[in-house]
C-alpha cells in the first residue's frame, strides 16, 4: 500500500457538497486537490487546486485527470464501477472498485453487512407488490422503502407509515 504524504495530490471524482468538504479538509492537511465533475462551478471545484470539467463517461478525459494525481477517490457512489476498476490498474484508488460495487446496490450492501454480523435495522428485499406486503409484515412501521440503486440524499426513498400506505408505495 502506497502512502500519500502531504504535498501529494488527491483526485476526487465528483464535485458535490461531500467532495467540497473532502477537498477543504485535504487542503487543510497539506494535500493538493483535483476535482473532476461535469458541472462547471460545482461546490468542490470552488476549493480545489485544479478542476477538470468532464462527464465520467468520457474515459479519455478521466484518464488524463487520473494521470495528474497520486490517488483517486470518489465523492459519489454513482461512479461507474468499471471505470474505477480501469483506474485502479494503474493508480491507487480508495475505495476499490470491489467496495464500490458493494455499496452501489443497497440490498447487496445490507446482505453483506448481515453476513458479517454488523448491527443494522431490520430489512427485507422487495421485488413486487406481493413481496412488499410480505416484507411489511417483517419490518415495523414506519418503514422506509428504498430503491436498490442510484438513490442518494433521500432520493429514491418513500416513507411507509402503515399498511394503508402500501398501495401508494
Amino acid at each position: 500500500m502506497n502512502i500519500i504524504l502531504p504535498g501529494g495530490t488527491i483526485g476526487i471524482l465528483g464535485g458535490g457538497q461531500l467532495g467540497r468538504m473532502l477537498a477543504m479538509e485535504g487542503r487543510r492537511m497539506g494535500y493538493r486537490i483535483g476535482v473532476l465533475d461535469p458541472v462547471e462551478n460545482c461546490p468542490a471545484a470552488q476549493v480545489a487546486d485544479f478542476f477538470v470539467q468532464s462527464e465520467l463517461t468520457n474515459t479519455q478525459r478521466v484518464m488524463d485527470f487520473v494521470a495528474q494525481v497520486d490517488v483517486v477517490t470518489i465523492e459519489t457512489e454513482l461512479v461507474p464501477k468499471m471505470l474505477l476498476a480501469d483506474i485502479e490498474t494503474g493508480k491507487a484508488t480508495r475505495p476499490s472498485s470491489c467496495v464500490l460495487a458493494l455499496i452501489q446496490d443497497r440490498l447487496v450492501q445490507r446482505e453483506f453487512l448481515q453476513d458479517h454480523s454488523f448491527p443494522q435495522t431490520p430489512f427485507a428485499s422487495v421485488k413486487d407488490h406481493a413481496s412488499l406486503t410480505t416484507a411489511a409484515q417483517r419490518v415495523a412501521y414506519p418503514a422506509i422503502l428504498k430503491k436498490r440503486r442510484s438513490g442518494y440524499d433521500g432520493k429514491g426513498q418513500i416513507r411507509v407509515a402503515g399498511v394503508d400506505h402500501l398501495k401508494e408505495a
